[in-house]
């Protein structure tokens, strides 16, 4: 039997470990950005689940954003901007 599914493409993200890696409202800003940045649309999306670890620091979100392929992966496109947030790379041409 041939098993099934449906195909996506999924993002993980988590803030970086030390002091800010429990601020959870601005993992979720990142997480938004990433969204618009890479043309990820509300509609799309199939899910979001979030993993927590404890740490000393205490806890280390990382939320995974799972959408479907309709359109072309652009989160290849994406890069890191000034304190954690990404933004898009500009295009050639």
């Amino acid at each position: 039997m041939e098993p099934t599914g449906h195909p996506c493409r999924h993002v993980s993200l988590a803030d970086p470990r030390g002091r800010d890696q429990g601020n959870l409202p601005m993992l979720l800003r990142r997480v938004a950005n990433l969204m618009i940045a890479t043309d990820v649309r509300s509609e799309d999306v199939m899910d979001v689940t979030f993993a927590s670890e404890v740490t000393a620091e205490g806890a280390w979100w990382s939320p995974t954003v799972y959408w479907d392929p309709g359109e072309p992966d652009r989160t290849s496109e994406v890069e890191e901007g000034p304190a954690g947030v990404e933004q898009a790379r500009p295009q050639p041409g």
